[in-house]
C-alpha cells in the first residue's frame, strides 16, 4: 500500500532490459517457436514495467495493477494461438490454400502481440500508458519514449516468426482438436479483453 519507488525503479529498469534482450536475440533465432519464446520474455519484460510502476506508485498503483491484467490476459490469449499455429501451419501442406488462410489468421495475434490499434494488445498498451502518467517525470519521459520502441521491437520479431514459418514442416497431421483450438484462441485474442470490465473502461481511451 506504501508503495517502494526504490524497488520499483529496479523492477522498472529489469523490465526495460528484458523488453529489449527479447528482441535482440530472438530476431537471430530460426525455429518459429524459439522466435515466440524469445518474445514472450520481451512481453514478460513490458509486465515487469507495470509491476514496477504499481511498487513505485504504491496506493495510488490501481492503474498499474489494471496495465498487468491487460498485458497477462492479452499475452496468454495472442501467444497461445500463435504456439498452436505453429504446429497447425506446419501439419499443412505447403502448397495448399489453407495453409495460406490458417498463416493470414495468425497475422490477427501477431498484429494484436504488436499493439495494432484497435487490437487487445493497444488496450494493454493503453493500460499502461494511462498507469505512467503518475509517475515522476523523469520516468514517464523514459519509459514514453522506450515503449514506442519496444512495439516496433515486437513488430520485427512478428516479421521474424514469419519469415522462419513459411518453412518449417511439423512431423505429424493436424488434429482437429488443434486446429479448432487455434482457431478459438485467435478469435478470443482479438475480442474477449474487450468484453471485460477493465477492458470496456480502457476502450475509450483508444478511440
Amino acid at each position: 500500500g506504501g508503495g517502494d519507488p526504490a524497488w520499483g525503479a529496479v523492477f522498472i529498469a529489469g523490465g526495460i532490459t528484458a523488453a529489449f534482450y527479447g528482441v535482440a536475440v530472438g530476431l537471430g533465432q530460426k525455429h518459429p517457436k524459439t522466435v515466440l519464446a524469445y518474445s514472450s520474455i520481451s512481453q514478460m519484460g513490458l509486465i515487469t514495467v507495470a509491476f514496477g510502476i504499481g511498487l513505485t506508485l504504491g496506493a495510488g498503483a490501481s492503474g498499474a495493477a489494471a496495465a498487468v491484467l491487460c498485458y497477462a490476459f492479452h499475452h496468454a490469449l495472442a501467444k497461445g494461438a500463435l504456439f498452436l499455429g505453429v504446429g497447425v501451419v506446419g501439419g499443412i501442406e505447403k502448397q495448399s490454400r489453407m495453409r495460406l488462410w490458417v498463416t493470414a489468421l495468425l497475422g490477427l495475434a501477431a498484429l494484436a502481440l504488436a499493439g495494432a490499434p484497435l487490437t487487445t494488445g493497444a488496450l494493454a498498451k493503453t493500460a499502461l500508458k494511462a498507469a505512467m502518467v503518475q509517475l515522476p517525470a523523469g520516468w514517464e519521459k523514459t519509459l514514453a519514449i522506450l515503449l514506442p520502441l519496444s512495439a516496433i521491437g515486437t513488430t520485427l520479431l512478428m516479421g521474424r516468426f514469419f519469415y522462419t514459418l513459411r518453412t518449417f514442416r511439423a512431423d505429424h497431421r493436424v488434429s482437429a482438436i488443434e486446429f479448432s483450438s487455434c482457431i478459438a484462441l485467435i478469435v478470443l485474442s482479438a475480442t474477449l479483453l474487450f468484453l471485460l470490465p477493465v477492458g470496456r473502461q480502457m476502450a475509450p481511451a483508444m478511440m
